[in-house]
């Protein structure tokens, strides 16, 4: 049996890549200060896979009401895909030192599905 060639998947992945030179609409890398240091955070594709596969829910089921546990989740995810070596209780301690931290931790994820969105919507036209 041979490979079957599949024009219009070929053209999506270069359409896609074009996207990607042309408009550079990327998840950035967000800087998260955590109990005096520095740590990558990025709520890409690779958190989002991470995040389906350790919570056992879909993505899509994030909504504006999200409940701590959640959270805890997304910042976990998006800290362990940017490379950082970190626990669930290490940012469940995180954040109970520095509350403040929910909200960097809501807005850097917003952003990046934003940025996730975008990336769909230019894909679509």
């Amino acid at each position: 049996m041979g490979w079957v060639f599949c024009p219009p998947f070929f053209l999506h992945i270069n359409y896609l890549y074009k996207l990607h030179l042309t408009q550079q609409i990327k998840i950035k890398i967000h800087m998260i200060k955590i109990k005096n240091k520095e740590y990558k955070f990025k709520f890409g594709f690779k958190a989002l896979l991470m995040y389906e596969k350790e919570t056992g829910s879909s993505v899509s089921a994030i909504g504006d009401n999200i409940n701590m546990s959640t959270l805890v989740d997304i910042a976990y995810c998006g800290l362990k895909a940017a490379g950082e070596n970190v626990t669930r209780d290490f940012v469940i301690d995180a954040i109970d030192e520095d509350f403040a931290l929910i909200n960097v931790f809501t807005q850097a994820m917003q952003e990046d599905m934003a940025a996730l969105n975008n990336m769909g919507k230019e894909a679509k036209k």
